[in-house]
């Protein structure tokens, strides 16, 4: 039986040095404990609109597009899950004290470098929200790291990153 496919992020232009994992450039990727819930893609676009006497509404005119937004919300949590060779594996809370438990960050932050300007580039990475046969490419518009559980050492073990890509189809 085969397991679950997990949503991971890949960098693209491998200019990001900060990561400092070579497997996640072009390899596997930064894998997500857990799957997204939902995720929501986003496209405005643009009207002028023109106010003419003796209309009830004005009339629009089309200016242009802007770039699609991907935003997913992910809960990263090593409290109630152990780390496995490729993957963590979820098993019982009481089955590690909470002096093993691993820092949340060792998930959360190579997603945080992600919006790092890389120097030789003057540019953050080009990256893929890949999950199943969903794929978007686009660079980190935005990020947030909310930390909503600590062990008893004040070490985080359970963090929402919520994020936004803006796409860089060229279209």
């Amino acid at each position: 039986m085969l397991g679950m496919t997990k949503a991971k992020f890949k960098v693209l232009d491998g200019a990001n040095r900060l990561l400092n994992a070579t497997a996640v450039i072009g390899g596997a990727g930064i894998p997500c404990i857990f799957n997204p819930s939902e995720f929501t893609i986003q496209r405005n676009v643009n009207y002028a609109k023109h106010n003419i006497p003796g209309l009830d509404r004005p009339v629009l005119q089309f200016i242009s597009g802007e770039a699609e937004v991907l935003s997913v919300s992910l809960t990263f949590d090593t409290y109630s899950a152990g780390v496995g060779a490729v993957q963590p594996q979820v098993i019982a809370s009481t089955a590690a004290p909470d002096a093993v438990k691993l820092d949340v960050r060792t998930y959360t932050e190579p997603l945080m470098k992600l919006s790092t300007v890389n120097s030789d580039t003057h540019a953050p990475s080009l990256v893929e929200f890949v999950w199943g046969s969903i794929s978007f490419k686009g660079y980190i518009e935005s990020i947030t790291q909310r930390f909503t559980m600590f062990n008893m050492f004040g070490k985080p073990v359970r963090a929402v990153v919520d994020m936004s890509l803006i796409s860089d189809k060229k279209d």
